[in-house]
């Protein structure tokens, strides 16, 4: 247990927490709750909600500076920010990015110089429409550059790719002139991007994939010398992890949505789904980085009573591009969530000591062992879970 704790953990973390100190965090709480929010709250919601139209509406309320306070309106371009660069439009975010920093300097944390360093590389994009990439344990796979093969990580808690420096000298990977310090789930971490032009994965080539370049040590403590991030991911548009996790659909590939769904929203460090607890819905995050799955405080509030009952004093150790930490958590037992309507039971599950970005829970691929396929479409922001 030591090593997979070790090993498989990283999320980066690119903004700090977003949400009005009066707001609720989860998005699920906010939308229940808009009605007594100001207009601009309820279009940060439909942005995270991914409902269509939501960029723009949120920017011609940006134009209306006199009715809206200087912190919502902070949130608003620091969200929109966070919006421009899953959807690669560099340019946007720049401008919403010093839009955030004139309200409050550093507001906006590293993401304008990330916006600036992604432009210069030009957009990440597949090269077909129906991509097939075989993995073990629902995270690894084989990319390959000519003659080199890479044993890959796909990462959907990572908002950037990573590479190690070894694994970036063979594939040639291109200096960006850029340098960032980027939040994960040990420590910073501070490296120089690159773009890798092109690497061949499954039955196509991603090109244009820009990387943080870490240590070699640091790549041993992930296990891997090169990351895929959420980036990867969501272009082609939908996605499944077919077969539990042995096979990653993208695009045309993927098949569609089933009729067992439950609602996607955007997180701060990638895509989160909509869980039933015993006392109600919550946000959590899929990270398929991690093996493994825990709550966070937040979810106290749904457990129910004899799920609280079984909490004991518990000491968990994480781990990540940083290295291990360990540190105070809670232990619980036979905490049951559904996803899609679909029951999943945990014998034993760790709570950690604080929140992160408001969900409940960070859902590892364990979720890929419960169920045998599961699909997120992100036009339609659904998910979907069959046994």
């Amino acid at each position: 247990m030591r090593v997979i704790a070790l090993v498989l953990v990283l999320a980066l973390v690119l903004l700090p927490g977003l949400a009005s100190a009066d707001v609720p965090a989860d998005v699920f709480l906010r939308e229940e709750q808009a009605a007594s929010q100001s207009r601009m709250q309820r279009l940060i919601v439909d942005l995270l909600l991914g409902r269509p139209g939501a960029t723009q509406r949120l920017e011609i309320a940006l134009q209306d500076s006199i009715s809206q306070s200087a912190k919502d309106r902070r949130e608003a371009y620091l969200q929109l920010c966070g919006a421009y660069f899953r959807e690669q439009r560099f340019e946007d975010g720049i401008r919403v990015g010093m839009a955030a920093e004139a309200l409050e300097k550093g507001s906006a944390g590293n993401m304008v110089d990330l916006h600036r360093a992604y432009q210069r590389a030009g957009p990440l994009r597949w090269s077909a429409d129906s991509i097939r990439i075989k993995l073990r344990d629902g995270q690894l796979a084989s990319a390959r550059r000519g003659k080199v093969a890479i044993g890959t990580l796909i990462d959907s808690g990572a908002e950037i790719g990573l590479v190690s420096v070894a694994i970036a000298k063979k594939l040639h990977a291109r200096e960006l002139g850029a340098k960032l310090e980027v939040g994960t789930t040990t420590t910073a971490v501070t490296g120089g991007l690159v773009q890798i032009d092109s690497l061949e994965v499954g039955n196509a080539t991603l090109l244009n994939l820009t990387a943080l370049v870490i240590s070699d040590e640091q790549a041993g403590y992930i296990g891997s010398g090169l990351i895929l991030p959420m980036q990867a991911l969501v272009e082609p548009g939908r996605l499944a992890y077919a077969d539990h996790g042995t096979t990653l659909l993208l695009g045309r590939a993927a098949p569609p949505l089933g009729s067992n769904r439950t609602r996607l929203y955007w997180d701060e460090s990638g895509i989160g789904f909509a869980a039933r607890f015993s006392n109600g819905i919550r946000g959590v995050h899929l990270d398929t980085g991690s093996k493994r799955t825990w709550l966070f405080p937040a979810a106290r509030a749904v457990l129910s009573r004899a799920e609280r009952a079984t909490r004991k004093a518990h000491q968990r150790t994480i781990g990540g591009v940083g290295g291990e930490r360990v540190e105070p958590a809670e232990l619980y037992r036979q905490v049951e969530i559904a996803v899609a309507g679909r029951r999943w039971r945990f014998p034993e599950i760790e709570m950690a000591a604080e929140n992160e970005n408001g969900e409940a829970a960070r859902v590892g691929t364990g979720i890929l062992d419960r169920f045998a396929t599961v699909v997120l479409d992100f036009r339609r922001m659904e998910m979907s879970v069959e046994d």
